[in-house]
């Protein structure tokens, strides 16, 4: 037994509003109003030391209205750069070589310097830029992580339509990852989130399934990889604020489940205030549910070894967790009751302890668990157990009350006491259990000799 638990109308403008405002607004400004929050800006965390000494990304950085004209001399220089690196570039398509694309690279580079108001400039180095940063990508070497990182730092600032291109900002963010620069790779998963509504939106409204699932897949590893940086930083509140806005970008419940599971740590993480103990959970975890029970147990005694306090409520969760397992996996019931049992009778100074009552509610429902197996073989010791579950408030305590007075039906006197105390809180009881228990205080009663308290329970029977 687990313990876990719209004849006509009249038209007025007012009607058409929300499709006027649709209409204005188009549905990618209504997705991004849905799913605005603050997003960091790279000013806030400046600009890194490789894209300040990145001539091209400084140049990018310069809008093509404030360069000035072109020379007639570097337009013609650029277009003939540019063809010599076409020519390299061309062998690629036949080859695959990627050091085709190495070769052609200084030389589209090259021609955007000399004028970045030609088209081909711009479509040739983003084509270039974008097969090495892939290629890189691959890569474990850091060297190569970095080269990527100041391809996708250039890509970004290449055009307009890159700087909302989430792709870039995710490539991006795993390479900062890699490099183990948390704060930018932070910064451009971010970024990646913020850009991911336009291109739903298009999907969407091209009611393209394929393209809206791979955006979904491509969603949750922007939310996860936002989420394991918070988690190596140390800040379960942040994971779960990011899994809290899961349901405005995935429909997929098997990728919010999934997502799920990191808020579900968290909320342990931040119960505990303590890693070393959700570690230790953890490691119970796995070990139950691969059926090696046999360590969990000084596991256990490790987990409470770390609170000592009486008052703490981490202490008292530690001490119903190993109950369970004592009651539930090794069959020690009366040992996990007894465990129980010193926080039970210490209610009074431990009331204002947050979680006590959970306690409470499984020291109850093991009490009367266990003395329903006793009740065949020693009714004595089962009632006992009854009476020890009522000790302490509990969502238990009718159901105790009605093993109790099963037990009682020959002692008419505390039959009538306990059933009527049971009757003040019916409400709680289920339509059968009313039923019995009214016969039996029909029973009693009419053993007293008490005509009028029995017609009462009659009528009540009857209602019933």
């Amino acid at each position: 037994m687990r313990f876990l638990k719209h004849n006509g109308i009249r038209c007025s403008f007012f009607m058409f509003l929300p499709f006027l405002i649709l209409f204005i607004l188009g549905p990618s400004r209504l997705y991004s109003q849905q799913s605005a929050y603050q997003t960091p800006v790279v000013e806030e965390l400046g600009e890194p030391p490789w894209v300040l000494s990145d001539s091209l990304c400084q140049l990018l950085n310069v809008p093509v209205d404030q360069l000035g004209e072109v020379s007639k001399e570097d337009a013609q220089e650029s277009n003939k750069v540019w063809t010599e690196g076409f020519k390299i570039y061309s062998g690629y398509k036949k080859s695959q070589d990627i050091n085709l694309i190495i070769q052609s690279q200084p030389y589209f580079e090259k021609a955007l310097r000399l004028d970045r108001t030609k088209n081909k400039h711009i479509t040739a180095v983003k084509a270039v830029w974008n097969t090495l940063q892939q290629h890189y990508l691959k890569s474990e070497n850091a060297k190569d992580h970095r080269i990527t990182i100041r391809l996708g730092e250039r890509l970004w600032r290449l055009d307009s339509e890159n700087k909302r291109n989430y792709l870039i900002y995710l490539r991006l963010g795993q390479c900062y990852t890699k490099i183990e620069k948390s704060d930018y790779a932070l910064l451009n998963f971010q970024k990646a989130e913020k850009y991911w509504p336009d291109h739903m939106v298009a999907a969407r409204s091209k009611a393209d399934t394929r393209a809206m699932k791979r955006l979904e897949n491509l969603m949750y590893r922007i939310l996860k990889s936002q989420i394991d940086i918070y988690e190596s930083d140390s800040c379960p509140e942040d994971v779960i604020r990011v899994v809290e806005r899961v349901p405005m970008y995935i429909t997929d419940e098997r990728i919010k489940r999934r997502l799920n599971g990191y808020k579900g740590l968290s909320n342990r993480w931040l119960f505990w205030e303590d890693r070393e103990a959700l570690d230790i959970e953890l490691e119970i975890r796995k070990l139950m549910n691969n059926k090696e029970i046999d360590n969990v147990r000084d596991l256990y005694e490790k987990l409470i070894v770390k609170f000592p306090s009486i008052t703490d409520k981490r202490r008292v969760e530690a001490e119903r967790c190993y109950a369970l397992f004592e009651y539930q996996d090794l069959n020690q019931k009366v040992r996990a009751i007894e465990r129980l049992l010193p926080w039970v009778m210490g209610r009074d100074s431990l009331g204002q302890i947050e979680n006590i009552e959970i306690l409470y509610n499984n020291f109850s429902q093991m009490s009367l668990v266990y003395g329903n197996e006793l009740k065949e073989k020693d009714r004595f010791a089962a009632f006992c157990y009854y009476k020890q579950g009522l000790v302490v408030p509990s969502d238990f305590q009718e159901k105790i009350t009605i093993n109790i007075l099963t037990l009682c039906v020959r002692n008419t006197a505390e039959l009538i006491r306990c059933g009527l105390e049971l009757w003040e809180r019916r409400d709680r009881l289920t339509e059968p259990e009313k039923r019995w228990l009214c016969e039996q205080l029909i029973y009693a009663h009419k053993q007293t000799g008490d005509p009028e308290a029995t017609r009462r329970f009659l009528q009540e029977y009857c209602q019933l």
